[in-house]
């Protein structure tokens, strides 16, 4: 689906990961959706507790969570290395624990938040194009304001109303879709231009 000599490699870049982490963002979903259905009191106790108390029985969630947090690292730092992903998920899972499980969704904001600034300030300069740009202003922006308000006012009725969660779930896949067409008719127009130029 990237359209590679159509638009620019840095948009297929920042976009291609999201794909897998929009794939771990599911699964964290579903992770929750499971514990629900088993019973699990998701306001009561820390992690950390239930896999001292359950030990192996936790190894297929704790690898589920650990393939949560790769998926969105890698989507959030494109340009760094799997090494730095998986190194980042390990220590980010491992907080979590440490997070009474209501916390959860504001704890992974911040750490993907702040992975994303950190690995786009200390990208190399030829890299800050156009799209280095338009990305935070179409999608990490806008997201960072919707991920505060959901996680500041998921109780209050108006955000209820307006959808909750689904707000936020649905605009990471539709800001990304955005960004990219935008990218690709940028990108279309200067390939025109300079091919009647030629």
């Amino acid at each position: 689906l990237m359209m590679r000599n159509k638009t620019s490699q840095a948009a297929n870049d920042l976009v291609k990961f999201n794909i897998f982490g929009i794939l771990a963002h599911g699964m964290g979903h579903g992770m929750i959706g499971k514990a629900i259905r088993d019973g699990i009191d998701l306001e009561e106790g820390l992690p950390i507790e239930k896999l001292m108390e359950q030990g192996l029985e936790m190894v297929p969630q704790v690898l589920g969570n650990y393939v949560f947090w790769i998926g969105l690292l890698k989507a959030s730092t494109a340009g760094c290395s799997w090494l730095v992903a998986f190194s980042i998920a390990a220590v980010a899972m491992t907080g979590g624990f440490f997070l009474p499980l209501q916390f959860n969704f504001t704890y992974v904001q911040t750490v993907l938040l702040l992975a994303f600034s950190i690995s786009q300030l200390a990208s190399a300069k030829k890299t800050k194009g156009f799209e280095y740009a338009l990305y935070p202003a179409i999608v990490g922006v806008p997201l960072t304001i919707v991920g505060w308000l959901e996680s500041t006012s998921c109780s209050h009725p108006w955000i209820q109303n307006l959808g909750g969660h689904v707000i936020y779930d649905a605009y990471i896949p539709l800001s990304m879709f955005c960004f990219y067409i935008i990218c690709y008719q940028r990108h279309s127009a200067i390939y025109t231009i300079q091919k009647k130029t030629v």
